[in-house]
């Protein structure tokens, strides 16, 4: 993060004396990025952070990619998966390249472990659920909407509410036990913001969506909202400092920063592409007081602004995170353009740099047809996209859009897990194909002031002439002043059209006769 904060006890300078009360010193930990000149903290534990013992490699966690060589519009639908682990052996890896990973989990179990993610940041989303991350500078906790944003190396452990028990309870309650679901005494719970769908056999403890850094890089807010000099965030700026949950030592609450016990302690840490398995002889969060800009927090998607405008606007607009090679954008509730014609769901586009995966929170997409909740969608760069067939027309009726979803853009391609082809509706790319203009065969729209159907009558065009089935020469659409034609000069002459004879048409070029003189049919 770009701003300073500090928590817990702390001497008055780094690299002093500071002592436990029982006159030991404090091992103080420098935590930091880029070698010495990036973002850090300083950290002071109870023990020294360097006695672990115990270590092994436990399994791979490099993700193995499928049809690499296959480029096309992917619908992914992760409402069926089953709860499956807890929230680290539970995440399904959906898409991903190396620069970052998307991965849905539905934890039926609470993690027994705590967990260090050593190769990349992490930002959580929780789709539903609410809980506490116990981390090692401080706890935080965590409803639905939320983004949780774990630097890379700190050790974090997610605990979930229960039927019947909060997550500080279940953590810091009482003696050790082996966690269990308490769910499964009480058939009428759901997490917090879990959709009424679903039903107690599929009630998982929550479920999130995460996105990993898999290049070393970290998450952290657009430069262009941040201050150059300092850090802080400027006034055009969707959301700022006061929008930020940060990490709390509130032993009272049962949410510590800092416990003091002695046992054998597991550490999982991923590495090098695998998991490994570390021993603490004391319990993993023992830091009594740290300081810096490195650490873990919150962010609700709620709390962000969305930025509008008088006509639509491009995507970047909603951007909130940003790492190397990959933006994160918030798509919230929010009011629709306002200009007189405006056309309100987005325009056809070719993002020709990068690939786009969106995660369906809730609401209605105004631009997609056939999404359901927890759905995710890439749309590869090289391939057009757009509004589906009916939502251009659709959406004119409307001022405003109730849609919430998870963006993710990539500047190198992306690609599937045979997970997510077990998950595919294999029918979304031909989900293009139909009428774009329901007026039109309904025979309610106008070109040039004329139907464009009439008892039985068809429009055609040749070079920038509109005919109808007669040969009839029809009126330019800019010359009508009773619609005038949506342009910036609505009466501007129409641009004269030159050919050279041909024409393309399905790859061949064909000869073009001229326009006949416009003349009425005999009856």
């Amino acid at each position: 993060m770009p701003f300073y904060y500090r928590l817990g006890q702390l001497p008055q300078k780094r690299h002093v004396q500071f002592r436990r009360p029982d006159g030991v010193l404090y091992s103080e930990e420098l935590f930091g990025t880029e070698g010495f000149v990036g973002p850090s903290s300083t950290m002071y534990h109870i023990n020294p952070p360097t006695q672990v013992y115990g270590w092994k490699t436990l399994y791979s966690t490099k993700t193995e990619y499928v049809e690499v060589d296959t480029m096309r519009m992917r619908h992914v639908k992760s409402a069926p998966l089953r709860p499956f682990g807890e929230a680290v052996t539970g995440r399904v890896v959906l898409f991903g390249n190396s620069d970052v990973e998307m991965a849905v989990c539905n934890p039926s179990e609470q993690m027994p472990y705590y967990y260090k993610n050593g190769q990349g940041d992490e930002c959580i989303f929780i789709h539903y659920g609410s809980g506490v991350c116990y981390t090692m500078l401080g706890a935080l906790r965590f409803k639905p909407r939320d983004y949780v944003v774990i630097p890379k190396g700190i050790i974090y452990k997610l605990v979930w509410d229960e039927a019947g028990a909060r997550a500080e309870e279940l953590e810091m309650g009482g003696p050790k036990r082996k966690p269990s679901r308490r769910a499964k005494a009480d058939p009428g719970w759901k997490p917090a913001g879990a959709p009424d769908s679903l039903s107690a056999a599929d009630m998982p403890l929550g479920k999130f969506l995460l996105i990993e850094t898999m290049n070393g890089s970290h998450i952290g807010p657009p430069p262009r909202y941040v201050s150059k000099a300092h850090g802080q965030f400027l006034e055009h700026a969707p959301y700022c400092e006061r929008d930020l949950r940060l990490p709390v030592h509130e032993p009272d609450s049962r949410m510590p920063m800092f416990v003091e016990a002695y046992g054998d302690y597991e550490v999982r840490v991923k590495a090098r592409d695998c998991m490994h398995s570390y021993v603490f002889h004391y319990h993993p969060l023992d830091i009594v007081g740290w300081d810096g800009c490195y650490y873990p927090h919150i962010f609700n998607i709620d709390d962000f602004s969305p930025i509008t405008g008088k006509l639509h606007m491009p995507p970047p607009i909603h951007q909130t995170f940003e790492a190397h090679n990959f933006v994160i954008c918030s798509f919230c509730p929010r009011l629709l353009d306002y200009h007189p014609q405006a056309i309100k769901v987005p325009y056809n586009h070719s993002n020709i740099d990068s690939d786009e995966v969106l995660y369906y929170v809730e609401g209605n997409f105004g631009s997609r047809k056939g999404i359901e909740v927890g759905s995710l969608t890439l749309h590869p760069q090289g391939i057009p996209h757009g509004p589906h067939p009916g939502t251009t027309e659709a959406s004119m009726a409307h001022d405003r859009t109730h849609e919430l979803a998870v963006m993710c853009d990539t500047f190198r391609p992306l690609f599937a897990t045979k997970a997510a082809l077990g998950l595919e509706d294999l029918n979304y790319p031909a989900s293009w194909q139909g009428e774009h203009f329901p007026r039109l065969a309904k025979g309610e729209a106008m070109l040039g002031g004329v139907p464009l159907k009439q008892k039985g009558k068809r429009i055609t065009a040749r070079f920038g002439t509109l005919l109808d089935a007669f040969d009839n020469a029809l009126p330019p659409a800019s010359s009508v002043s009773q619609t005038p034609a949506n342009v910036w000069a609505p009466n501007a002459p129409l641009p004269e059209v030159k050919t050279n004879g041909t024409h393309a048409s399905n790859g061949k070029a064909r000869k073009t006769r001229a326009a006949k003189p416009a003349r009425s049919r005999r009856s």
